[in-house]
């Protein structure tokens, strides 16, 4: 039994209130993605801190995206959708997660090459 219809949310309110569960939970990894960047990004600019700006700005693109997805997921299977929906659901979210983390650590690796670059000098005539 749905537990929407327990409660007495059938069409529309169940409708909406299902909708509204998604977008709480959207809401919620914006707001995650943002203070942790917020925070992030105050560590990398004191200078006593191991923490590289480049880093975190190569972190901040598929982030921005991934921990609202990642809060999605969580919540995704409480909504009480068909299982059918689910299951398509819980694979896009799936693939979708695979790819974004890649790209985080892809964009980590392009960073760390940028602070080394960055820290030598790998133009000098004798540089190894």
């Amino acid at each position: 039994m749905d537990r929407f219809a327990a409660l007495g949310l059938l069409g529309w309110e169940g409708l909406a209130l299902k909708g509204g569960m998604a977008l709480g939970a959207l809401l919620i990894g914006w707001l995650l993605y943002l203070v942790l960047f917020s925070v992030l990004g105050r560590l990398a600019r004191r200078p006593d801190f191991p923490l590289n700006p480049i880093l975190v700005a190569g972190m901040r693109p598929p982030s921005r995206l991934l921990l609202p997805l990642f809060t999605l997921q969580l919540v995704a299977p409480s909504l009480s959708l068909p299982a059918e929906f689910l299951a398509v659901g819980q694979h896009l979210f799936s693939l979708c997660f695979i790819g974004l983390t890649t790209w985080l650590f892809i964009n980590a690796t392009l960073a760390g090459r940028d602070i080394v670059i960055s820290r030598y000098d790998i133009d000098a005539r004798e540089s190894y």
